[in-house]
Formats: structure tokens, sequence, C-alpha cells
């Protein structure tokens, strides 16, 4: 018995956690205890919506864990063997035969056209190692290979490779659209040498199929040691390799 109320031990413990309002008196309490006899009194909205999902939860797992998979796949797999059992297999062999000519057609122009386009990238990127790196050890030709297919795979750039190998940018100094590698605004280039293409051809390869690993970091930029262009001063090397410099 609580002698301050008047209370007996169990209503008070029943009636507790909404006791310490100062303002419900001694008769207030008297009286919520007299009247919440069958009936339990919630004084906090986030334990009845805590309440509410645990029950909701509960349920729910005790659907899913008596759901009844392997019957649900039994009939299906019953029903598509009736189905074909007693179905006239001879106009589904028909089109069969009629549709695999023509998968066929399109798997192989597809190849071939995959096949163009890689050929086409390839040739691109190997005359830009050519004409920017073929003098330099294969790692300084596998970086401009790099630094190309880095260009392919940014935002920033075109989506192929010819396209970037031969994009132009307007240069406001020179007040024209400059080539983004200086070789592509040549009129004439020199003699393609058969060993140094090959090479090049080599490194293009690689680093096009993925088979040498990348080590620029992401790279988009470079030029010779020896020069120092004015957009280099905002950019963070990254490698210094043969006879160029590489940036971020």
């Amino acid at each position: 018995m609580d002698r301050k109320s008047g209370i007996s031990g169990e209503r008070a413990r029943f009636i507790a956690p909404i006791s310490a309002d100062p303002g419900l008196g001694p008769a207030s309490l008297r009286f919520l205890a007299t009247h919440s006899r069958h009936t339990r009194i919630w004084v906090s909205k986030n334990s009845i919506l805590h309440a509410l999902r645990q029950f909701m939860f509960k349920v729910l797992f005790h659907r899913v864990r008596l759901f009844d998979y392997k019957r649900l796949l039994s009939g299906w797999w019953r029903d598509l063997a009736f189905y074909w059992h007693t179905r006239n297999k001879g106009n589904l062999l028909f089109f069969s035969v009629l549709t695999l000519p023509v998968i066929a057609l399109g798997f192989v122009i597809y190849s071939s056209i995959a096949e163009k386009n890689r050929n086409q990238d390839l040739v691109c990127l190997a005359l830009n190692v050519y004409h920017e790196a073929r003098g330099e050890p294969m790692v300084g030709q596998y970086a401009v290979a790099e630094v190309t297919m880095n260009r392919v795979a940014s935002k920033r750039y075109p989506d192929t490779v010819c396209e970037v190998v031969y994009e132009k940018r307007w240069d406001r100094i020179r007040r024209r659209d400059v080539g983004a590698f200086s070789w592509t605004e040549l009129e004439s280039l020199s003699k393609s040498e058969r060993a140094a293409w090959r090479r090049a051809w080599e490194a293009a390869e690689a680093v096009y199929d993925k088979r040498q690993a990348p080590t620029l970091q992401g790279a988009l930029f470079y030029h010779a040691r020896n020069i120092k262009p004015s957009w280099a001063r905002g950019k963070k090397p990254v490698a210094r390799i043969g006879k160029h410099i590489f940036y971020k």
C-alpha cells in the first residue's frame, strides 16, 4: 500500500509510468487505479508504434516461414511437363528450325560489328601510341595508350577511341580548334617504320584488352619533359615515364 496515495502495491506498479506526472495528485491516482482494473493504460505513443511494428513483423515472418515453396515449384514443373507431353510438337519443331538460323545470323552480324569496332579502336590507339611515343620503351608506350583509354572511360571526353584521339577543342590563345594530340594536326606524317609500328600495335592491344595492368592512377594528361605548358600548373603529377610527365 502506497502511504501517500492509498493505492495497493499491484495497482501502484500498474500505473507507475504515469505517477511521475506532477499534475496528478493522490485523488487522481486513486481514480486511475480504480478504473484500470481490466484496462491497460498506455502513456507512450512510441511504445504503441513499436509494439505494432513488432506484431506485424512476427505475422509476416510466420507467413513467410509457412509458405510452401516446394509445392509451388513442383506444381509449376508438373504443369510444364503436362503441356509438353500433351501438345503437338510438330509446330514447335518447325518454329525452332525456323528461328535458329535467324538467331545464328544475328549472332554473326553482332560479332562482325563488334570485331570491326575493335579493329577501328586498335588502329586509332596504335596510331596515337606510334606518333606520340614510338621512341619510348614499351612502358612509355603502355602509358600513352593508358591515358588514351582513361579518356575514353572519362565522362569529360568522347566515348570511342577514335573520337578521343582526333578530338579538337577551342584554344583561347590560338583562337582556333586545337587537336588533343599534336600529331593529328600535321598535314604530312613521317613514313611508318615497320618494327616501331608493330611495337605500338602490341602496346595498344595489350592496354585495350586489359592484359597490361594500369599504372597511372587514372591520369588524363601528359606532356614532354622538355616543355612546360601552362595547363600543367593546376594538375597533379602522378608519374615520370621516359620522356613524358603524366598528370591527373
